[in-house]
Protein backbone atom coordinates (compact mmCIF):
# COMPACT_ATOMS: atom_id res chain seq x y z
CA UNK A 1 0.00 0.00 0.00
CA UNK A 2 2.82 2.41 0.85
CA UNK A 3 4.48 1.59 -2.42
CA UNK A 4 1.30 2.37 -4.38
CA UNK A 5 0.84 5.61 -2.48
CA UNK A 6 4.45 6.57 -3.24
CA UNK A 7 3.98 5.80 -6.93
CA UNK A 8 0.78 7.87 -6.97
CA UNK A 9 2.57 10.80 -5.38
CA UNK A 10 5.38 10.52 -7.90
CA UNK A 11 2.87 10.56 -10.77
CA UNK A 12 1.20 13.66 -9.33
CA UNK A 13 4.57 15.37 -9.09
CA UNK A 14 5.35 14.42 -12.67
CA UNK A 15 1.97 15.77 -13.90
CA UNK A 16 2.49 19.00 -11.97
CA UNK A 17 5.99 19.42 -13.36
CA UNK A 18 4.68 18.75 -16.88
CA UNK A 19 1.91 21.33 -16.39
CA UNK A 20 4.42 23.88 -15.12
CA UNK A 21 6.64 23.14 -18.11
CA UNK A 22 3.75 23.58 -20.56
CA UNK A 23 2.75 26.84 -18.88
CA UNK A 24 6.32 28.10 -19.07
CA UNK A 25 6.53 27.09 -22.71
CA UNK A 26 3.24 28.89 -23.47
CA UNK A 27 4.52 32.01 -21.71
CA UNK A 28 7.71 31.93 -23.73
CA UNK A 29 5.80 31.44 -26.99
CA UNK A 30 3.43 34.26 -26.12
CA UNK A 31 6.33 36.52 -25.26
CA UNK A 32 8.05 35.63 -28.51
CA UNK A 33 4.80 36.19 -30.37
CA UNK A 34 4.31 39.62 -28.83
CA UNK A 35 7.91 40.49 -29.64
CA UNK A 36 7.45 39.41 -33.26
CA UNK A 37 4.18 41.33 -33.47
CA UNK A 38 5.82 44.41 -32.05
CA UNK A 39 8.65 44.14 -34.57
CA UNK A 40 6.13 43.68 -37.38
CA UNK A 41 4.19 46.77 -36.29
CA UNK A 42 7.41 48.79 -36.13
CA UNK A 43 8.33 47.62 -39.62
CA UNK A 44 4.88 48.51 -40.96
CA UNK A 45 5.08 51.94 -39.36
CA UNK A 46 8.51 52.47 -40.91
CA UNK A 47 7.19 51.42 -44.29
CA UNK A 48 4.20 53.74 -43.89
CA UNK A 49 6.47 56.66 -42.95
CA UNK A 50 8.57 55.99 -46.02
CA UNK A 51 5.48 55.90 -48.24
CA UNK A 52 4.20 59.19 -46.83
CA UNK A 53 7.59 60.83 -47.38
CA UNK A 54 7.59 59.60 -50.95
CA UNK A 55 4.06 60.85 -51.45
CA UNK A 56 5.08 64.28 -50.21
CA UNK A 57 8.05 64.29 -52.59
CA UNK A 58 5.81 63.31 -55.48
CA UNK A 59 3.36 66.08 -54.67
CA UNK A 60 6.11 68.68 -54.46
CA UNK A 61 7.75 67.64 -57.71
CA UNK A 62 4.69 66.76 -59.80
CA UNK A 63 2.14 69.21 -58.47
CA UNK A 64 4.23 71.96 -56.90
CA UNK A 65 2.55 75.22 -56.06
CA UNK A 66 -0.23 74.96 -58.63
CA UNK A 67 -3.44 74.44 -56.71
CA UNK A 68 -5.29 73.16 -59.74
CA UNK A 69 -2.75 70.32 -59.90
CA UNK A 70 -4.59 68.74 -57.00
CA UNK A 71 -7.06 67.44 -59.54
CA UNK A 72 -4.35 65.15 -60.94
CA UNK A 73 -3.16 63.92 -57.56
CA UNK A 74 -4.89 60.58 -57.82
CA UNK A 75 -3.29 59.44 -61.11
CA UNK A 76 0.14 60.60 -59.91
CA UNK A 77 -0.05 58.62 -56.72
CA UNK A 78 -1.61 55.67 -58.53
CA UNK A 79 1.13 55.50 -61.11
CA UNK A 80 4.20 56.33 -59.05
CA UNK A 81 3.31 55.35 -55.53
CA UNK A 82 0.94 52.40 -55.33
CA UNK A 83 2.51 50.48 -58.21
CA UNK A 84 6.08 50.87 -56.97
CA UNK A 85 5.29 50.07 -53.36
CA UNK A 86 2.56 47.49 -53.90
CA UNK A 87 -0.12 49.49 -52.08
CA UNK A 88 -2.84 48.86 -54.63
CA UNK A 89 -6.18 48.61 -52.84
CA UNK A 90 -4.94 50.43 -49.76
CA UNK A 91 -5.54 53.96 -51.01
CA UNK A 92 -8.63 56.10 -50.54
CA UNK A 93 -9.35 59.53 -51.97
CA UNK A 94 -10.55 62.18 -49.51
CA UNK A 95 -11.84 65.37 -51.12
CA UNK A 96 -11.98 68.57 -49.05
CA UNK A 97 -15.08 70.70 -49.71
CA UNK A 98 -13.98 74.34 -49.32
CA UNK A 99 -17.56 75.65 -49.08
CA UNK A 100 -20.02 77.71 -51.11
CA UNK A 101 -21.00 81.35 -51.61
CA UNK A 102 -24.22 82.75 -50.07
CA UNK A 103 -25.90 82.17 -53.45
CA UNK A 104 -25.00 78.46 -53.30
CA UNK A 105 -22.23 78.41 -55.90
CA UNK A 106 -19.16 76.30 -55.03
CA UNK A 107 -15.93 78.16 -54.34
CA UNK A 108 -13.63 75.63 -55.92
CA UNK A 109 -13.02 75.21 -59.62
CA UNK A 110 -15.89 73.89 -61.70
CA UNK A 111 -16.27 70.08 -61.63
CA UNK A 112 -13.27 69.55 -59.33
CA UNK A 113 -15.18 67.18 -57.08
CA UNK A 114 -16.72 65.33 -60.05
CA UNK A 115 -13.33 64.92 -61.69
CA UNK A 116 -11.76 63.68 -58.47
CA UNK A 117 -14.58 61.19 -58.06
CA UNK A 118 -14.10 60.03 -61.66
CA UNK A 119 -10.38 59.47 -61.06
CA UNK A 120 -11.13 57.55 -57.89
CA UNK A 121 -13.61 55.27 -59.67
CA UNK A 122 -11.20 54.78 -62.56
CA UNK A 123 -8.47 53.43 -60.30
CA UNK A 124 -10.74 51.57 -57.90
CA UNK A 125 -10.29 53.89 -54.89
CA UNK A 126 -12.92 54.68 -52.29
CA UNK A 127 -14.03 58.32 -52.50
CA UNK A 128 -15.00 60.44 -49.49
CA UNK A 129 -15.95 64.11 -49.11
CA UNK A 130 -15.24 66.12 -45.98
CA UNK A 131 -16.20 69.73 -45.22
CA UNK A 132 -15.02 72.26 -42.63
CA UNK A 133 -17.04 72.12 -39.46
CA UNK A 134 -16.55 75.85 -38.73
CA UNK A 135 -17.64 77.12 -42.12
CA UNK A 136 -16.18 77.17 -45.59
CA UNK A 137 -13.41 79.21 -47.15
CA UNK A 138 -15.92 81.94 -48.00
CA UNK A 139 -16.66 82.57 -44.35
CA UNK A 140 -12.97 82.62 -43.56
CA UNK A 141 -12.22 85.20 -46.27
CA UNK A 142 -15.19 87.51 -45.75
CA UNK A 143 -15.81 87.30 -42.01
CA UNK A 144 -12.37 86.57 -40.62
CA UNK A 145 -9.91 88.21 -43.06
CA UNK A 146 -12.32 90.82 -44.50
CA UNK A 147 -10.71 90.14 -47.87
CA UNK A 148 -13.08 90.37 -50.82
CA UNK A 149 -11.95 88.29 -53.83
CA UNK A 150 -11.38 90.00 -57.15
CA UNK A 151 -9.98 89.10 -60.58
CA UNK A 152 -7.03 91.49 -60.21
CA UNK A 153 -6.00 90.16 -56.82
CA UNK A 154 -6.11 86.58 -58.05
CA UNK A 155 -6.87 85.46 -54.53
CA UNK A 156 -7.73 81.96 -55.75
CA UNK A 157 -4.19 81.10 -56.87
CA UNK A 158 -2.64 82.62 -53.75
CA UNK A 159 -5.04 80.87 -51.42
CA UNK A 160 -4.74 77.61 -53.32
CA UNK A 161 -0.95 77.79 -52.99
CA UNK A 162 -1.17 77.93 -49.22
CA UNK A 163 -4.49 76.21 -48.73
CA UNK A 164 -4.05 73.36 -51.22
CA UNK A 165 -1.27 71.76 -49.21
CA UNK A 166 -3.83 71.20 -46.47
CA UNK A 167 -6.03 69.58 -49.12
CA UNK A 168 -3.05 67.55 -50.33
CA UNK A 169 -2.57 66.07 -46.91
CA UNK A 170 -6.17 64.92 -46.98
CA UNK A 171 -6.53 64.21 -50.69
CA UNK A 172 -4.68 60.87 -50.69
CA UNK A 173 -4.72 58.84 -47.48
CA UNK A 174 -2.68 55.65 -47.33
CA UNK A 175 -4.21 53.03 -45.06
CA UNK A 176 -1.88 50.26 -43.96
CA UNK A 177 -4.18 48.67 -41.39
CA UNK A 178 -7.82 47.73 -41.45
CA UNK A 179 -8.09 47.12 -45.21
CA UNK A 180 -9.02 43.63 -46.36
CA UNK A 181 -7.44 43.22 -49.78
CA UNK A 182 -9.58 40.18 -50.51
CA UNK A 183 -12.70 42.21 -49.82
CA UNK A 184 -11.42 44.94 -52.15
CA UNK A 185 -10.86 42.30 -54.82
CA UNK A 186 -14.32 40.82 -54.39
CA UNK A 187 -15.85 44.28 -54.80
CA UNK A 188 -13.85 44.94 -57.97
CA UNK A 189 -12.05 47.93 -56.44
CA UNK A 190 -8.56 46.55 -57.07
CA UNK A 191 -7.03 45.80 -60.42
CA UNK A 192 -5.12 42.53 -60.67
CA UNK A 193 -1.65 43.46 -62.01
CA UNK A 194 -0.93 42.35 -65.57
CA UNK A 195 2.37 40.62 -64.79
CA UNK A 196 3.58 37.38 -66.29
CA UNK A 197 2.60 35.97 -69.66
CA UNK A 198 1.79 32.85 -71.66
CA UNK A 199 4.50 31.86 -74.12
CA UNK A 200 4.59 29.38 -77.00
CA UNK A 201 7.43 26.86 -76.82
CA UNK A 202 8.93 24.57 -79.43
CA UNK A 203 7.65 21.31 -78.01
CA UNK A 204 4.43 19.34 -78.01
CA UNK A 205 4.08 18.46 -74.33
CA UNK A 206 3.11 21.15 -73.49
CA UNK A 207 2.94 23.63 -76.38
CA UNK A 208 2.45 26.58 -73.99
CA UNK A 209 4.06 27.62 -70.69
CA UNK A 210 3.31 30.32 -68.14
CA UNK A 211 6.05 32.82 -67.27
CA UNK A 212 6.26 34.82 -64.05
CA UNK A 213 7.20 38.48 -63.69
CA UNK A 214 10.89 37.54 -64.14
CA UNK A 215 10.09 35.69 -67.41
CA UNK A 216 10.87 32.37 -65.72
CA UNK A 217 8.72 29.29 -66.19
CA UNK A 218 6.37 28.45 -63.34
CA UNK A 219 7.35 24.82 -62.90
CA UNK A 220 4.14 23.59 -61.17
CA UNK A 221 2.08 25.04 -64.02
CA UNK A 222 4.35 23.52 -66.68
CA UNK A 223 4.07 20.10 -65.05
CA UNK A 224 0.28 20.32 -65.03
CA UNK A 225 0.10 21.51 -68.64
CA UNK A 226 2.44 18.70 -69.65
CA UNK A 227 0.12 16.15 -68.03
CA UNK A 228 -2.81 17.84 -69.78
CA UNK A 229 -1.10 17.54 -73.17
CA UNK A 230 -0.15 13.91 -72.52
CA UNK A 231 -3.81 13.20 -71.74
CA UNK A 232 -4.64 13.94 -75.41
CA UNK A 233 -5.94 17.46 -74.83
CA UNK A 234 -5.83 19.77 -77.82
CA UNK A 235 -3.26 22.59 -77.97
CA UNK A 236 -6.06 25.14 -77.69
CA UNK A 237 -7.20 23.50 -74.45
CA UNK A 238 -3.66 23.78 -73.07
CA UNK A 239 -3.60 27.42 -74.13
CA UNK A 240 -6.92 28.12 -72.43
CA UNK A 241 -5.77 26.43 -69.22
CA UNK A 242 -2.48 28.32 -69.33
CA UNK A 243 -4.27 31.67 -69.39
CA UNK A 244 -6.59 30.52 -66.60
CA UNK A 245 -3.63 29.60 -64.40
CA UNK A 246 -1.87 32.86 -65.27
CA UNK A 247 -4.91 34.72 -63.96
CA UNK A 248 -4.85 32.63 -60.78
CA UNK A 249 -1.15 33.23 -60.13
CA UNK A 250 -1.53 36.96 -60.74
CA UNK A 251 -4.13 37.04 -58.01
CA UNK A 252 -1.90 35.03 -55.66
CA UNK A 253 1.01 37.40 -56.33
CA UNK A 254 -1.20 40.34 -55.46
CA UNK A 255 -2.33 38.67 -52.22
CA UNK A 256 1.26 37.59 -51.48
CA UNK A 257 0.13 33.97 -51.05
CA UNK A 258 2.19 30.99 -52.14
CA UNK A 259 0.33 28.59 -54.41
CA UNK A 260 0.90 25.73 -51.97
CA UNK A 261 -0.83 27.68 -49.18
CA UNK A 262 -3.88 28.85 -51.13
CA UNK A 263 -7.24 28.46 -49.39
CA UNK A 264 -10.89 28.70 -50.29
CA UNK A 265 -10.82 32.38 -49.27
CA UNK A 266 -8.39 33.08 -52.13
CA UNK A 267 -10.64 31.23 -54.58
CA UNK A 268 -13.62 33.23 -53.31
CA UNK A 269 -11.64 36.43 -53.91
CA UNK A 270 -11.01 35.34 -57.51
CA UNK A 271 -14.69 34.57 -58.08
CA UNK A 272 -15.75 37.89 -56.56
CA UNK A 273 -13.26 39.78 -58.72
CA UNK A 274 -14.46 38.01 -61.88
CA UNK A 275 -18.07 38.83 -60.97
CA UNK A 276 -17.45 42.53 -60.36
CA UNK A 277 -14.43 43.57 -62.45
CA UNK A 278 -14.90 44.81 -66.04
CA UNK A 279 -13.71 42.55 -68.82
CA UNK A 280 -11.09 44.35 -70.99
CA UNK A 281 -12.38 42.53 -74.08
CA UNK A 282 -15.75 44.26 -73.69
CA UNK A 283 -14.31 47.72 -74.34
CA UNK A 284 -15.94 49.35 -77.36
CA UNK A 285 -13.47 51.21 -79.56
CA UNK A 286 -15.74 51.68 -82.59
CA UNK A 287 -18.01 54.75 -82.37
CA UNK A 288 -21.66 53.80 -82.32
CA UNK A 289 -21.03 50.23 -81.15
CA UNK A 290 -23.75 48.84 -78.85
CA UNK A 291 -23.13 49.15 -75.15
CA UNK A 292 -22.25 45.94 -73.27
CA UNK A 293 -25.39 44.24 -72.02
CA UNK A 294 -27.73 46.09 -74.40
CA UNK A 295 -30.38 44.27 -76.43
CA UNK A 296 -30.71 44.38 -80.21
CA UNK A 297 -34.20 45.75 -80.86
CA UNK A 298 -34.55 43.93 -84.19
CA UNK A 299 -33.44 40.45 -83.13
CA UNK A 300 -33.94 40.59 -79.37
CA UNK A 301 -30.43 39.25 -78.83
CA UNK A 302 -28.46 40.75 -75.89
CA UNK A 303 -24.82 41.69 -76.28
CA UNK A 304 -22.21 40.38 -73.88
CA UNK A 305 -22.24 42.09 -70.48
CA UNK A 306 -19.46 44.39 -69.28
CA UNK A 307 -17.98 41.83 -66.89
CA UNK A 308 -16.92 38.22 -67.18
CA UNK A 309 -19.51 35.65 -68.22
CA UNK A 310 -20.70 33.01 -65.77
CA UNK A 311 -19.31 30.26 -67.97
CA UNK A 312 -15.92 31.97 -67.83
CA UNK A 313 -16.04 31.99 -64.03
CA UNK A 314 -16.95 28.29 -63.91
CA UNK A 315 -14.15 27.53 -66.38
CA UNK A 316 -11.68 29.40 -64.16
CA UNK A 317 -12.80 27.30 -61.18
CA UNK A 318 -12.39 24.09 -63.19
CA UNK A 319 -8.87 25.10 -64.24
CA UNK A 320 -7.74 25.86 -60.68
CA UNK A 321 -9.47 22.75 -59.33
CA UNK A 322 -7.76 20.51 -61.89
CA UNK A 323 -4.40 22.11 -61.13
CA UNK A 324 -4.64 21.38 -57.40
CA UNK A 325 -6.13 17.94 -57.98
CA UNK A 326 -3.10 17.03 -60.12
CA UNK A 327 -0.57 18.24 -57.56
CA UNK A 328 -2.55 16.74 -54.68
CA UNK A 329 -2.27 13.35 -56.37
CA UNK A 330 1.51 13.82 -56.41
CA UNK A 331 1.64 14.89 -52.75
CA UNK A 332 2.20 18.61 -53.38
CA UNK A 333 0.16 21.66 -52.53
CA UNK A 334 -2.52 22.02 -49.85
CA UNK A 335 -4.07 18.93 -48.28
CA UNK A 336 -7.59 20.03 -49.32
CA UNK A 337 -8.37 21.36 -52.77
CA UNK A 338 -9.16 25.08 -52.30
CA UNK A 339 -11.91 24.90 -54.94
CA UNK A 340 -15.15 23.55 -53.41
CA UNK A 341 -16.67 20.53 -55.10
CA UNK A 342 -20.03 18.74 -55.04
CA UNK A 343 -19.56 14.97 -54.59
CA UNK A 344 -23.31 14.40 -55.03
CA UNK A 345 -23.29 16.13 -58.41
CA UNK A 346 -20.19 14.25 -59.51
CA UNK A 347 -21.68 10.87 -58.59
CA UNK A 348 -25.01 11.69 -60.25
CA UNK A 349 -23.45 12.76 -63.57
CA UNK A 350 -20.51 10.35 -63.73
CA UNK A 351 -22.38 7.47 -65.43
CA UNK A 352 -25.29 9.32 -66.98
CA UNK A 353 -26.41 8.31 -70.45
CA UNK A 354 -26.84 11.17 -72.94
CA UNK A 355 -30.33 9.88 -73.64
CA UNK A 356 -31.42 10.16 -70.02
CA UNK A 357 -32.61 13.42 -68.51
CA UNK A 358 -30.12 15.12 -66.22
CA UNK A 359 -31.07 14.93 -62.54
CA UNK A 360 -31.47 18.13 -60.56
CA UNK A 361 -28.43 18.28 -58.28
CA UNK A 362 -27.20 21.25 -56.28
CA UNK A 363 -24.20 23.17 -57.57
CA UNK A 364 -20.94 23.28 -55.66
CA UNK A 365 -20.23 26.43 -53.71
CA UNK A 366 -18.85 29.36 -55.72
CA UNK A 367 -20.12 27.81 -58.97
CA UNK A 368 -22.28 30.15 -61.02
CA UNK A 369 -25.77 29.32 -62.21
CA UNK A 370 -25.71 29.16 -66.01
CA UNK A 371 -29.15 29.38 -67.62
CA UNK A 372 -30.00 27.19 -70.58
CA UNK A 373 -29.84 29.01 -73.88
CA UNK A 374 -32.76 28.10 -76.16
CA UNK A 375 -32.02 27.81 -79.88
CA UNK A 376 -32.57 31.00 -81.82
CA UNK A 377 -33.59 31.50 -85.45
CA UNK A 378 -33.32 34.35 -87.92
CA UNK A 379 -36.38 35.37 -89.95
CA UNK A 380 -36.24 35.05 -93.72
CA UNK A 381 -36.48 38.82 -94.23
CA UNK A 382 -33.48 39.51 -92.00
CA UNK A 383 -31.59 36.65 -93.60
CA UNK A 384 -32.07 38.18 -97.05
CA UNK A 385 -30.80 41.54 -95.76
CA UNK A 386 -27.76 39.93 -94.19
CA UNK A 387 -27.03 37.91 -97.32
CA UNK A 388 -27.16 41.03 -99.49
CA UNK A 389 -24.73 42.76 -97.11
CA UNK A 390 -21.99 40.28 -98.05
CA UNK A 391 -19.68 41.91 -100.57
CA UNK A 392 -18.50 39.02 -102.77
CA UNK A 393 -19.18 35.38 -103.66
CA UNK A 394 -16.58 34.15 -101.18
CA UNK A 395 -18.35 35.88 -98.30
CA UNK A 396 -21.76 34.63 -99.44
CA UNK A 397 -20.44 31.06 -99.72
CA UNK A 398 -18.92 31.32 -96.24
CA UNK A 399 -22.20 32.56 -94.80
CA UNK A 400 -24.19 29.79 -96.51
CA UNK A 401 -21.86 27.06 -95.28
CA UNK A 402 -21.70 28.50 -91.76
CA UNK A 403 -25.46 28.51 -91.34
CA UNK A 404 -26.48 25.42 -93.29
CA UNK A 405 -23.73 23.04 -92.11
CA UNK A 406 -23.40 24.25 -88.53
CA UNK A 407 -19.65 23.72 -88.72
CA UNK A 408 -17.36 25.65 -86.41
CA UNK A 409 -15.29 28.47 -87.85
CA UNK A 410 -11.99 26.60 -87.42
CA UNK A 411 -13.51 23.47 -88.98
CA UNK A 412 -14.85 25.38 -91.96
CA UNK A 413 -11.59 27.26 -92.56
CA UNK A 414 -9.71 23.95 -92.73
CA UNK A 415 -11.69 22.59 -95.71
CA UNK A 416 -9.47 21.69 -98.69
CA UNK A 417 -10.44 20.81 -102.30
CA UNK A 418 -10.28 17.10 -101.38
CA UNK A 419 -12.87 17.64 -98.63
CA UNK A 420 -15.67 18.70 -101.00
CA UNK A 421 -18.19 16.01 -101.97
CA UNK A 422 -20.11 17.69 -104.79
CA UNK A 423 -22.33 14.70 -105.53
CA UNK A 424 -23.23 14.03 -101.91
CA UNK A 425 -23.60 17.76 -101.10
CA UNK A 426 -21.38 17.49 -98.06
CA UNK A 427 -17.97 18.60 -96.88
CA UNK A 428 -15.46 16.83 -94.66
CA UNK A 429 -14.13 18.66 -91.63
CA UNK A 430 -11.74 17.82 -88.78
CA UNK A 431 -14.03 17.69 -85.74
CA UNK A 432 -12.94 19.68 -82.72
CA UNK A 433 -13.95 17.00 -80.21
CA UNK A 434 -12.70 13.79 -81.80
CA UNK A 435 -10.21 15.43 -84.24
CA UNK A 436 -11.40 12.94 -86.84
CA UNK A 437 -12.37 13.66 -90.45
CA UNK A 438 -16.17 13.60 -90.52
CA UNK A 439 -18.77 14.45 -93.21
CA UNK A 440 -21.06 17.43 -92.69
CA UNK A 441 -24.04 18.07 -95.03
CA UNK A 442 -24.72 21.55 -96.39
CA UNK A 443 -27.47 23.23 -98.41
CA UNK A 444 -27.55 23.16 -102.23
CA UNK A 445 -27.35 26.98 -102.27
CA UNK A 446 -24.03 26.77 -100.39
CA UNK A 447 -22.52 24.59 -103.13
CA UNK A 448 -23.86 26.95 -105.82
CA UNK A 449 -22.15 29.90 -104.13
CA UNK A 450 -19.00 27.83 -103.66
CA UNK A 451 -18.92 26.99 -107.37
CA UNK A 452 -19.26 30.68 -108.27
CA UNK A 453 -16.45 31.56 -105.85
CA UNK A 454 -14.11 28.85 -107.20
CA UNK A 455 -14.88 30.01 -110.73
CA UNK A 456 -13.48 33.43 -109.74
CA UNK A 457 -10.28 32.26 -108.02
CA UNK A 458 -9.49 29.34 -110.33
CA UNK A 459 -8.00 25.96 -109.48
CA UNK A 460 -6.61 25.64 -105.97
CA UNK A 461 -3.62 23.60 -104.89
CA UNK A 462 -4.36 20.25 -103.22
CA UNK A 463 -4.13 20.23 -99.46
CA UNK A 464 -4.64 23.99 -99.09
CA UNK A 465 -7.66 25.74 -97.62
CA UNK A 466 -10.21 26.75 -100.24
CA UNK A 467 -10.85 30.07 -98.46
CA UNK A 468 -8.22 32.61 -99.56
CA UNK A 469 -7.69 36.31 -98.95
CA UNK A 470 -8.62 38.72 -101.73
CA UNK A 471 -5.85 41.30 -101.22
CA UNK A 472 -2.11 41.03 -100.85
CA UNK A 473 -0.13 37.81 -101.05
CA UNK A 474 -2.04 34.60 -101.54
CA UNK A 475 -2.64 33.01 -98.14
CA UNK A 476 -5.45 31.19 -96.35
CA UNK A 477 -8.19 33.11 -94.60
CA UNK A 478 -7.67 33.43 -90.84
CA UNK A 479 -10.26 33.22 -88.08
CA UNK A 480 -10.08 36.94 -87.37
CA UNK A 481 -10.54 37.77 -91.05
CA UNK A 482 -13.65 35.56 -91.11
CA UNK A 483 -14.91 37.28 -87.99
CA UNK A 484 -14.43 40.67 -89.62
CA UNK A 485 -16.32 39.51 -92.73
CA UNK A 486 -19.33 38.63 -90.62
CA UNK A 487 -19.08 41.86 -88.63
CA UNK A 488 -19.19 43.94 -91.80
CA UNK A 489 -22.72 42.71 -92.38
CA UNK A 490 -23.92 43.67 -88.91
CA UNK A 491 -24.43 47.45 -89.28
CA UNK A 492 -26.43 47.26 -92.50
CA UNK A 493 -28.57 44.33 -91.44
CA UNK A 494 -28.76 45.20 -87.75
CA UNK A 495 -27.63 41.72 -86.68
CA UNK A 496 -25.11 40.33 -84.26
CA UNK A 497 -23.31 37.24 -85.54
CA UNK A 498 -21.41 34.75 -83.43
CA UNK A 499 -18.67 32.46 -84.66
CA UNK A 500 -18.13 29.23 -82.73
Amino acid sequence: MDVLRSVDLKQQEIHKAQADLNKRKADLLAQAGFTALEEELKQKQANLDGILEKAEAIFKVEIGANGVGAIDGTPVVKGKLTREQGYTGRVVVLHNDVGRTPSGEPLEWHNVEALAREHAEQYGFDFYVRARELGGLWDQLVNERRNWPSSSARWCSVNCTSFTWLIMALYVVIKECGVDLRRQLMEGRVQVPSVGSVATVARIHPPFVVLDRATEQIRPVTEYLEDLALSDSSPLTCRSYAYGLLRWFRLLWLLEVDWERATEADVAAMVGWLRSAPNPQRRRRVPGAPEPGSVNLRTGKPTLARGYAKRTINHALSVVSGFYEFHGHRGHGPVINPVPSSPQRRRALSHLSPLEPKPVVGRARLRQKVPDRPPRAIPDRLWDELFEAMGCERDRALLEFSVSSGARAAELLGVTPEDIDWAGRQIFVISKGTRLRQPVPASPQAFVRLALYLDEVGTLKPGESIWRVRRGDDRPLSYWALRRIMQRGEPSAGHQLDLA
